[in-house]
């Protein structure tokens, strides 16, 4: 049986969910909320939603393919033929808050080479029969850079903006002040101590106010957007 992660404020895991619910399959699935089960993200590194899981391996998450999605789940396996793996691994990274505040942080993709799982399923290459060697491709990317975190930066900057904006929503916080954001990005970007700024506090002050400036530059049309998708989540889940 597959294990499906997924959060109740992702649109793609309402997708998901929704289409496992239409094609009468969610029984064939063990469901895992991460709103209520956080602390899987720690033990298990889940650090993209919705993750599909097989006998304890990551094999398919973050910008899912809902169909490819379903096929997984319902004939027990799917074969994948990721061409572009550096695509795949952009698109993989800009999906993920939990990863984009991470690297963004950091200021390279250096931290990536530590989750080996996120990077098979996220990219969809867990699925692909040359695994093997296209993870040893992603490494060699993210090993050589060549400019690949400059190119990312400003997806993990809008990424980041979402995330920060959704959660707010959610938590009816009114708060969308410069300072919000900074302490927003230094709690996502660590755990408990372990990972708050010491000495680099006035870098990821400024790192922080980049996100704020993105959100402010755009406010109307990402509460607009984040609107209607928690609509439609909190209209199909009643």
């Amino acid at each position: 049986m597959f294990t499906v992660y997924y959060h109740p404020a992702c649109y793609t895991s309402y997708s998901l969910l929704r289409a496992l619910k239409s094609n009468d399959m969610v029984k064939s699935v063990k469901l895992v909320d991460m709103s209520v089960n956080y602390h899987l993200a720690i033990s298990r590194q889940i650090l993209t939603v919705p993750l599909i899981e097989s006998n304890g391996n990551q094999v398919y998450g973050g910008p899912i393919d809902i169909e490819k999605a379903l096929t997984l789940i319902s004939n027990g396996t799917l074969s994948l033929d990721v061409e572009n793996v550096k695509e795949a691994l952009v698109l993989a990274v800009a999906d993920s808050a939990a990863v984009s505040s991470i690297l963004y942080s950091h200021g390279s993709l250096g931290p990536l080479r530590e989750f080996n799982g996120f990077l098979s399923s996220a990219t969809g290459i867990a699925l692909d029969k040359m695994h093997k060697e296209k993870l040893g491709e992603i490494h060699r990317i993210i090993d050589e850079d060549g400019g690949l975190y400059d190119e990312i930066e400003r997806k993990m900057i809008a990424t980041l903006a979402y995330n920060k904006v959704r959660e707010a929503i959610y938590m009816d916080i009114n708060d969308q002040s410069p300072e919000s954001f900074i302490a927003w990005l230094v709690s996502k970007a660590s755990i408990g101590r372990a990972g708050v700024p010491f000495q680099n506090t006035a870098e990821m002050k400024h790192k922080a106010l980049k996100i704020y400036e993105y959100y402010a530059e755009r406010k109307e049309r990402i509460e607009e957007k984040l609107l209607r998708e928690i609509q439609e989540i909190k209209s199909g889940l009643a």
